[in-house]
């Protein structure tokens, strides 16, 4: 006899809780005597206002620590304690000062958080409109060196091994304070962020729907789309004086006790705004060729200097100063500004094309960022001489094709 058991299905019910959607919210406080701002996506404005408050906290805490002119700042003890044993510091004094060994020491010393005294002997140069005296900067000089300052990793303790040393976090202080603030409001489930002091940028993931946080760089405020990094910009756009008809930064070379005198602006990407902080203000001590140089050495790091030696040739708006005709290839491509950048298609029925600058130029160092599509035959023509000149010239190629080349040199006959 066969038994039939009964099956009978069972049916779960499961509550389906929607979520309200993320929604952009921005909060500003003075922070380290600057404008900081938090920028955040959230549910809610109880959840956003909650985190904000916590990122701000974090920030306000950092500068407590850090703080070179708040006499009861913890740098401020461990400088009055210059000369003698070692001083038992808090984790974000301790982060700071190992980072910053790191940079001083990747940098030859561009960059050096005991230039403190330098510091202050300049400000008050920039404020009376003289240039300090020699003995004014030998004394600064011999309380400066990173190399002074001695971490016990194991105790968690720091010496300064001179009296009269003066810590000044200027240079990486404001970075390490965002990337902080983000950590913070990652931990309260915040995954879309940016947080800013005065200039000093880092981000988490993008906003909602985007591929990053749109961000200005640069003199000519470039755009650029960045997540999960970190921005800084040094320069003497704001802060410096010009005494005897030379332009003097408030940024010193630790390396001589001389302030900055080159006039660039350095902005570095990195992948976080401690990093970028440091290594911008490193760049602009070292100058374009060896601040490029370092802020290669570190993984995912990007150096933009504007230079005012150096001629932009496009405004990142529009084609002035361009032209479409009068060169030794001239086609129906279409030429465009899109998102900051030039940007060129193919004309009806594939028509190709250049563009040219509208003046001539004969003696020039060229830079520029290229992106084509694959496969594409492209180029950067140099020195192309018009038909009726003779119609000669070099082309960089750009040839982005399975047996094609990138970089080669190809020039017509002369």
């Amino acid at each position: 006899m066969l038994a039939h058991a009964l099956l009978t299905p069972l049916l779960w019910l499961v509550p389906i809780t929607r979520c309200s959607p993320l929604e952009r919210h921005e909060y500003r406080e003075i922070r380290m005597g600057v404008e900081a701002r938090v920028v955040l996506y959230a549910h809610s404005e109880v959840e956003a206002a909650g985190a904000a408050r916590a990122a701000f906290d974090r920030m306000a805490r950092i500068e407590d620590a850090l703080s070179d002119w708040r006499e009861a700042s913890e740098a401020k003890t461990l400088c009055e304690r210059g000369g003698g044993p070692p001083v038992l510091v808090s984790a974000d004094l301790w982060s700071t000062l190992a980072r910053s060994a790191e940079f001083a020491s990747a940098s030859g010393g561009a960059f050096d958080v005991t230039c403190g005294p330098l510091v202050t002997v300049w400000r008050a140069a920039r404020r009376d409109r003289r240039l300090p005296s020699e003995r004014e900067l030998a004394d600064a000089r011999a309380r400066v060196g990173w190399t002074k300052v001695r971490l016990d990793a194991e105790d968690h303790t720091v010496a300064l091994a001179t009296a009269g040393m003066q810590l000044d976090f200027g240079a990486i202080g404001q970075g390490f304070a965002c990337d902080e603030a983000l950590a913070v409001l990652a931990a309260r489930g915040i995954e879309s962020a940016l947080c800013e002091i005065s200039g000093d940028i880092a981000v988490s993931g993008p906003p909602p729907g985007e591929a990053g946080w749109h961000v200005a760089i640069g003199s000519a405020h470039t755009p650029i789309t960045i997540a999960h990094a970190g921005v800084a910009s040094s320069g003497d756009t704001e802060q410096f004086a010009v005494i005897d008809g030379v332009r003097y930064s408030h940024i010193i070379d630790p390396r001589t006790g001389a302030a900055v005198t080159n006039g660039l602006c350095c902005t570095v990407i990195a992948r976080d705004a401690t990093t970028a902080d440091a290594l911008a203000t490193a760049a602009c001590v070292l100058g374009a060729d060896a601040g490029a140089e370092l802020v290669g050495r570190f993984q995912g790091a990007r150096l933009v200097v504007d230079d005012p030696a150096v001629r932009s040739l496009f405004d990142g708006k529009s084609l002035d100063g361009w032209v479409t005709r009068g060169g030794r290839y001239d086609g129906d491509a279409s030429w465009t500004v899109e998102e900051g950048a030039l940007t060129g298609r193919v004309g009806a029925n594939g028509a190709g094309g250049l563009i040219y600058t509208a003046q001539p130029f004969t003696s020039f160092e060229f830079e520029l960022e290229t992106k084509i599509d694959y496969p594409f035959d492209s180029g950067i023509f140099l020195r192309m001489v018009p038909p009726d000149q003779g119609g000669r010239g070099a082309q960089v190629t750009l040839d982005y094709r399975a047996d094609g080349e990138i970089g080669a040199i190809y020039s017509d006959e002369f």
